[in-house]
């Protein structure tokens, strides 16, 4: 995203006020996950330590080539990206489940 005229902890604070609306609560990664560029750590921090929500501070400029599409898009981006990585994570578990009722059938027996 491209935010004109507009400083790091403005950003910040209107991507927590978005979150906050939407229900979510603003935490570190969540929002670090939506700023438009890298900001540092100690930054964000300090500015959601500060933050109180603010339910109409949600208007973010868009350039011409920004649409809240795109911005669905990212997130749709960012929430297949999660699935895929705990994949093999259920595989396991569902592995070990049955790897479970296996020694509980052979107990019983």
């Amino acid at each position: 995203m491209d935010f004109i005229n507009m400083t790091t902890s403005e950003e910040i604070l209107i991507i927590a006020n978005r979150l906050a609306n939407s229900g979510k609560k603003p935490t570190v990664a969540l929002v670090k996950s939506r700023l438009s560029q890298s900001v540092p750590l100690a930054l964000l921090i300090n500015t959601l330590k500060n933050w109180q929500h603010e339910p109409d501070n949600t208007e973010i400029p868009l350039t011409a080539q920004e649409s809240p599409l795109t911005m669905e898009t990212e997130e749709n981006k960012i929430e297949l990206m999660i699935s895929q990585a705990i994949e093999p994570l259920r595989q396991e578990i569902n592995a070990l489940r049955t790897q479970l009722e296996n020694l509980k059938s052979q107990i019983d027996k």
